[in-house]
């Protein structure tokens, strides 16, 4: 849960600040994909059993934390 919560944090600073320095905006739903690919990406790196596919984790990411 640790590493969803971390990427929402990420995306959501990252928004701010593009929001702020460019004047540019991304909707809900694009914001939302970024959290559960940098999820994704984390949990693939930190853990080396974690062999899940993207498919699975696109449909719901909180099933595989355990």
């Amino acid at each position: 849960m640790h590493a969803i919560w971390l990427a929402k944090v990420w995306v959501i600073l990252r928004e701010c600040n593009v929001r702020l320095f460019q004047q540019k905006e991304k909707v809900l739903p694009k914001l939302l994909d970024k959290i559960k690919l940098l999820s994704l990406w984390w949990m693939k790196a930190s853990k080396i059993g974690f062999d899940f596919d993207i498919n699975n984790w696109w449909d719901n990411p909180t099933m595989f934390l355990g």
